[in-house]
């Protein structure tokens, strides 16, 4: 899915998130369907870009704001799942090298938004995991669990 930010603005999107329990011993995709998009297509790669002709001055004020929410139909009477901080997990060696992400949850850690930002004309690719944790609540145990490693771009290709 691409992302285009409007020179000198910000756009925001609302994802919902379902998270899946791995399978075989591997982490499975998790459905992440862009909701202000018509099509509620499931995605799987993030290519965010800024206009190159904005004036450096104005850049820190553009930004991408993706506010995920974990589905609500994985939460029952009997499991509930949440975010786990910071609720994204970059692969080792495909981070966030030029900084261009900040991440914060909603006070019951369902809901993430990450503020997406691109200061120079330099670009990244980068791949990531969502995590969330999975509490049984009956027991209270808790288990930790990430999705397969979608990927992306950051940059201003024009």
């Amino acid at each position: 899915m691409e992302i285009r930010v409007p020179q000198g603005e910000s756009r925001v999107l609302h994802f919902v998130l379902t998270p899946r329990l791995p399978v075989n011993g591997k982490a499975d995709d998790w459905a992440f369907v862009c909701t202000s998009e018509s099509s509620g297509a499931h995605v799987t790669e993030l290519d965010v870009a800024f206009s190159k002709s904005t004036p450096l001055a104005e850049r820190r004020n553009e930004a991408a704001i993706l506010v995920v929410e974990i589905d609500r139909l994985v939460q029952t009477s009997t499991t509930a799942w949440r975010f786990h901080s910071p609720g994204f997990l970059f692969a080792h060696g495909h981070g966030d090298v030029k900084n261009c992400f900040d991440f914060s949850l909603g006070a019951d850690q369902t809901t993430m938004v990450t503020r997406i930002t691109c200061l120079d004309d330099v670009g990244e690719n980068f791949k990531f995991s969502f995590a969330a944790m999975r509490t049984d609540m009956d027991s209270g145990a808790c288990d930790i669990y990430a999705s397969a490693d979608p990927q992306g771009s950051v940059g201003r290709p024009d």
